[in-house]
């Protein structure tokens, strides 16, 4: 028996540009200037306008970046930046994320000679991170163009900052989703799984149908499961419920 790739339930991950979990953050007493934002033509006019041109005269701003994060969107955004304020952005490039931790780390530890004014890093670093990190709620409250509720309230909330500060700004960050086929669960009076046992049943209803009259037998659910590519992440999907007996104010790890 051959199977296609149509399939009734679906687990996927929806993923923004730039590093997993990712954001960028700017060291203490350092001016939070080129937070990214996402300009349309009418915003990039407004700041235009409102620009204080002698206050960026001379300036020159150094961004930390791993490979991975060096994408075209980064670079664009500095060009961006410049463009705009006449102020230059440097962005410096480390090959792996162990480089760019350790860098990072120490370059922040030595705030009298600190190189580097922001990072785009990981947010499972940020509790490392988070004493030589400025807290940037005091910006992006007075911030007319930041869109702050747009973002996911997660990642917003828990991922961007600790101990009731916000000290980064997220750039990336993984939502998992489940999508299913409303026609057939309608035609067959289901509703939509609440436990992994139900959705377990209602795969095992569809797998081997075939669900779009092509011939061919189709699959019943999809999880992704490549080696070295998002497989664990869904692990954990499955995994959690059983380790936060006491809902998601549980940890998983910790009870925290």
């Amino acid at each position: 028996m051959k199977d296609n790739y149509s399939v009734v339930i679906c687990m996927v991950v929806m993923i923004g540009w730039l590093m997993n979990e990712g954001g960028i953050g700017y060291a203490e007493g350092v001016e939070n200037t080129s937070t990214d934002k996402t300009y349309n033509e009418t915003q990039a006019l407004n700041f235009t306008s409102a620009i204080n041109e002698e206050f960026y005269e001379g300036i020159t701003i150094n961004i930390l970046v791993t490979e991975q994060a060096a994408s075209e969107k980064v670079m664009l955004r500095a060009r961006e930046f410049e463009e705009l304020t006449g102020a230059r952005v440097n962005i410096t490039v480390m090959m792996d994320l162990v480089q760019l931790f350790n860098e990072a780390l120490t370059d922040l530890a030595d705030n009298d000679f600190s190189f580097y004014d922001g990072y785009i890093i990981s947010s499972r670093w940020l509790l490392d991170f988070a004493p030589y990190l400025q807290s940037l709620d005091d910006y992006i409250e007075n911030d007319a163009f930041i869109n702050w509720n747009d973002i996911f309230k997660f990642h917003r909330e828990f991922s961007s900052g600790f101990n009731g500060d916000t000290l980064t700004v997220p750039l990336d960050g993984d939502i998992h989703l489940m999508y299913y086929r409303s026609d057939l669960f309608e035609q067959f009076q289901i509703q939509p799984p609440r436990t992994w046992d139900e959705y377990l049943q209602i795969a095992e209803i569809f797998h081997g149908q075939d669900l779009n009259a092509d011939g061919i037998p189709d699959f019943g659910s999809c999880i992704p499961k490549a080696k070295d590519d998002n497989a664990p992440f869904f692990f954990y999907s499955i995994l959690s419920p059983f380790l936060q007996t006491q809902g998601t104010t549980q940890g998983v790890f910790f009870d925290v």
